[in-house]
């Protein structure tokens, strides 16, 4: 990358996040799912991602790491915040 002063030396580590598809059936799903229920799995999502950026930097840097995947709780089954795998 071009700099004011020259070129400049850029280095990235990527975490990246899985949630894998869904098995529930239509049946198991209950209408409306609340906001609350999709905020807190965006939550998961985004700490595991930082979890594979940290990897990536234990690795050494410049790299992408893929964290452990996120499960999709069931509803009203446990705290969403522990629907790591």
């Amino acid at each position: 990358m071009e700099g004011p002063n020259g070129p400049v030396s850029v280095r990235v580590s990527i975490g990246c996040a899985l949630l894998p598809g869904s098995a529930f059936a239509p049946g198991e799903i209950p209408r409306p799912v609340s906001p609350e229920y999709f905020s807190a799995l965006g939550r998961a999502l985004v700490a595991a991602a930082d979890e594979g950026v940290y990897a990536a930097k234990r690795a050494g840097g410049h790299c992408a790491s893929l964290a452990i995947p996120v499960d999709w709780p069931a509803f009203g089954s446990k705290p969403l915040e522990e629907c790591r795998a």
